[in-house]
């Protein structure tokens, strides 16, 4: 029989609680295949990516790089071409606008015959086809739904295909981790995940701190050798679409010449009605690529706006095409792998700079026309919450100033 009030159980913490205390103690961390990230209480990211795998595999999607062995002694003439943009800003539409233009362009010969196309996509059931086949052979649906679940991959985009670099998805999963702290840490994180693969290091033995063109080599060479088997191999451009800005990264550890295309939707009819901090978030990712280019870090690029692709189609394609052919006559005059002095690097950076200020046009913010009402033209014009949020960003001094100075620094 009880002679007073029960006492409360000591209060246990409960098992998030412990993992959250673990996080801020260490940092919030993740690691897969060759890379590692790690994001402190501050807000200050480390990215390492590693020459050698520090982590399993734990996406069963992609295949291991031992299946495909990938040798740049060969002489076969292949580019790269990389697809940079932010989501929902139309690089689906530019892959498939480049492919078909690459493959009407080039997959003819001197007598007007067609031969095979000369342009890939990545695939993510290219290497499962004869299982495919022999499935729909026995008319095992169950076989080829579990195919399928194993290994089907959004949009075949090339983040999912590969453990070199984190994809975006990776890096979102440190995100309700990184919510837990101030404002300023946040944004600091939310600010750079776009181009998170471009503030990885890649370190070298020696611990020097500067990633060795040999080390930027390898890990190139894996990279390749994840993604060719998701390609046709006997083809010459090699096309690779990420909804994501790595575009120093993906320089730094080229192995093959390569072309990165970079698409810009204005930001009011993008995706800045879904996140409240996605304002700022495109205004910080556009300075840093446009930075990039500025300094003459990217040898061979084009930046086109989605605006401009879709009221001027042919007039774009054309010029990207030109792009490409620019490309191919100095690889094919300075040999097979380019190999940049100071100087030349130097050189590329004044003239870059030169075109930069020359070429620079605001981005243009299409109005909805409604007198034609068989032209459907309301993905161009910005939503009421869109204008709501930036209104809101443009109330902020350095928000306004960026802007301005972002906006009119863009080039199609």
């Amino acid at each position: 029989e009880r002679s007073g009030p029960l006492l409360p159980k000591a209060e246990q913490p409960s098992q998030s609680k412990l993992a959250e205390n673990k996080d801020r103690q260490e940092g919030a961390k993740l690691k897969q295949g060759y890379w590692e990230f790690q994001i402190s209480d501050q807000g200050i990211v480390d990215c390492k990516i590693h020459t050698t795998p520090i982590a399993s595999n734990i996406n069963n999607k992609t295949a291991p790089m031992t299946e495909y062995k990938y040798t740049t002694d060969n002489q076969k003439e292949q580019y790269v071409i990389h697809i940079h943009g932010l989501h929902h800003t139309g690089t689906g539409y530019l892959r498939k606008t480049l492919y078909d233009a690459l493959n009407e362009e080039f997959s003819t010969d001197e007598n007007n015959i067609t031969s095979s196309p000369v342009a890939s996509i990545q695939d993510c059931m290219r290497p499962y086809q004869h299982q495919i086949e022999e499935a729909k052979k026995e008319n095992n649906v169950s076989k080829l739904e579990e195919l399928y679940k194993q290994h089907y991959v959004s949009e075949n985009e090339g983040q999912h295909l590969q453990t070199v670099f984190p994809s975006y998805y990776s890096r979102r999963k440190l995100k309700p981790k990184i919510w837990k702290r101030t404002m300023g840490v946040r944004l600091k994180f939310l600010s750079s995940i776009f181009y998170l693969g471009d503030v990885c290091t890649i370190p070298n033995k020696d611990d020097s701190g500067v990633p060795s063109d040999t080390n930027n080599k390898r890990v190139g060479t894996i990279l390749l050798q994840q993604w060719m088997r998701y390609w046709d191999s006997s083809a010459t451009f090699l096309l690779q679409k990420t909804p994501t800005l790595d575009v120093l990264f993906l320089e730094r550890v080229k192995v093959l010449p390569t072309l990165h295309v970079i698409i810009v939707r204005h930001p009011m009819t993008s995706n800045s009605r879904r996140h409240p901090s996605m304002a700022w978030r495109w205004i910080n990712a556009w300075s840093h690529v446009l930075e990039t280019l500025q300094q003459g870090d990217i040898e061979w690029y084009a930046v086109v706006t989605y605006e401009a692709l879709i009221s001027n189609h042919d007039a774009v394609v054309q010029e990207l095409l030109e792009v490409v052919r620019s490309g191919m006559r100095r690889y094919h005059s300075k040999g097979r792998v380019s190999k940049r002095t100071a100087s030349d690097a130097q050189r590329s950076r004044t003239k870059n700079a030169n075109q930069y200020s020359r070429l620079h046009r605001r981005l243009e913010l299409h109005e909805e026309d409604k007198s034609n009402r068989e032209v459907n033209t309301s993905y161009l014009a910005p939503k009421n919450r869109s204008v709501s949020l930036w209104e809101r960003c443009l109330r902020i001094p350095n928000c306004d100033t960026l802007l301005r100075q972002v906006t009119i620094n863009i080039f199609p």
